[in-house]
């Protein structure tokens, strides 16, 4: 079904899949088998010298932890995926008195190279079972922060089963378990299941009927099916159906929510470009890359940039706190835009590194300040709360010329109001640095009316 093969929703779903089948079966045939073919070549001519009481170099071969980590030398010893740059190669192959590992005694056979070659080529795969229990939950060795492989299909013996490399994991897992293929299901089924996969609506009576009269004239099941799901992939109902679930990603409302639940008109702008971007094609990386970025991208004509604007609605869709908009807690609302980040676009928390290094994920909290600094420098739009209703910062989808001839007639009220609230601001700051010096000396009491004060002065100069 080549048509569906760029489908955004398509993509995820097949990860959805790929999870948890591939975790459980591909890497059973990725390679060498660690435990029979690779472990006895480690401990025989490595472990000697590499070991946890002497691990010279700052690799213990029966840990991972370190053989993927950075030895004493800079380099890693094991790099996956990667055998030209594995150190481990370099040394077993080399014939430099200095380099040469092991430095004395037998050399690996060529065969134990290739071995360890295949082994490292393959993501250099490293059971939880053959782990010390210290690094048992080491995070470089979860599947999804491994290398991507290309696996070696699995030897099934019904190989006649399967139809694409994905059968024949499956067939490989459900030999392993003694179980047998279900019979293949009817034409009925078959629509019923594709049309609710991809649209979320059931087929109609005439739809069911054409697709099973096609099956009944042409004889070709596959080939009817893949047309069928071509033809559901171009129906606008289709990014409709999984659009909905990008937006429960990203918190999408049309509304500002929490205390600060105020209407926002124009989100609706967001959610058609999501559902347009799925039906268009978008591709995954570019339909990330303008949520996050799309003011700052080039664009060729004003509906281009327009289009990449809206999508920073992603930004806008975050999390509102406070109800005065001059002591609005931003630093909130970044924080969930740097959560949300992480949850739906990498598939991990983030939040924990805001106060310490992450304590599962490889998370530092110099990364979570690095993308705070990024969020920070960001003007977020201004939705509007219930003690100002008035929105600002949100970006025109007209040319500047149009702009500017709507605004003109406004402008010089405009400034007049805007040099008077600066004005009242300016004054409500020397009232806060005020405050602020009688602070250390004042009682609770004290600070609490000074508190309110300063609201009042705020909310004051807002009106």
């Amino acid at each position: 079904m080549p048509a569906s093969v760029s489908r955004l929703p398509v993509h995820l779903f097949v990860c959805y899949l790929a999870s948890g089948l591939f975790a459980q079966t591909a890497f059973a045939t990725d390679g060498p088998d660690f435990e029979n073919q690779v472990a006895p070549i480690l401990k025989k001519y490595c472990q000697d010298c590499h070991n946890h009481e002497d691990a010279n170099g700052g690799i213990d071969f029966a840990d991972p932890a370190t053989v993927f980590g950075t030895a004493d030398s800079g380099k890693s010893a094991v790099v996956q995926a990667s055998p030209r740059t594995s150190e481990l190669l370099a040394r077993v192959e080399s014939t430099s008195e200095d380099l040469r590992m092991p430095p004395d005694g037998d050399r690996l056979a060529p065969e134990h190279i290739e071995t360890l070659r295949r082994w490292i080529a393959a993501g250099a795969r490293w059971p939880a079972s053959m782990r010390p229990a210290k690094v048992e939950d080491d995070p470089v060795e979860h599947w999804s922060f491994r290398p991507i492989a290309d696996p070696s299909l699995p030897l099934v013996s019904e190989a006649d089963w399967a139809e694409s490399p994905i059968d024949q994991f499956v067939q490989a897992r459900r030999e392993s378990m003694g179980l047998s293929a279900a019979d293949d299901a009817t034409p009925v089924a078959l629509i019923r299941r594709a049309s609710y996969a991809l649209t979320g609506l059931p087929p109609s009576a005439v739809e069911i009927e054409e697709f099973t009269a096609a099956v009944r004239h042409s004889g070709d099941l596959a080939a009817e099916f893949s047309r069928l799901v071509d033809r559901l992939l171009s129906q606008a109902s289709y990014g409709e159906r999984w659009g909905r679930h990008w937006m429960d990603w990203v918190r999408y409302a049309d509304t500002a929510g929490d205390n600060s639940d105020f209407p926002i008109p124009q989100a609706y702008q967001y959610r058609n470009y999501i559902i347009d971007s799925l039906n268009d094609d978008l591709p995954y990386d570019r339909f990330l890359t303008e949520q996050l970025a799309g003011d700052l991208l080039p664009a060729e004509d004003l509906a281009t940039r327009n289009r990449q604007v809206i999508a920073t609605g992603y930004l806008a869709m975050a999390r509102r706190f406070g109800s005065l908009v001059e002591t609005y807690p931003w630093h909130l609302t970044i924080e969930d835009t740097i959560d949300n980040v992480g949850r739906t676009m990498l598939g991990m928390t983030l939040a924990c590194a805001r106060c310490h290094d992450h304590k599962f994920d490889p998370v530092s909290t110099r990364d979570y300040y690095g993308l705070y600094g990024i969020f920070e420098s960001t003007r977020y739009a201004f939705p509007g709360i219930e003690l100002f209703q008035v929105q600002q910062d949100l970006v025109p989808l007209i040319p500047a010329d149009e702009l500017a001839e709507i605004l003109e007639p406004h402008q010089a009220q405009t400034e007049e109001l805007t040099a008077k609230l600066v004005s009242k601001l300016a004054s409500c700051r020397d009232l806060e640095l005020e405050h602020a010096a009688m602070e250390p000396d004042s009682t609770i009491d004290q600070r609490r009316e000074m508190h309110d004060e300063l609201q009042r002065q705020l909310l004051q100069a807002r009106k």
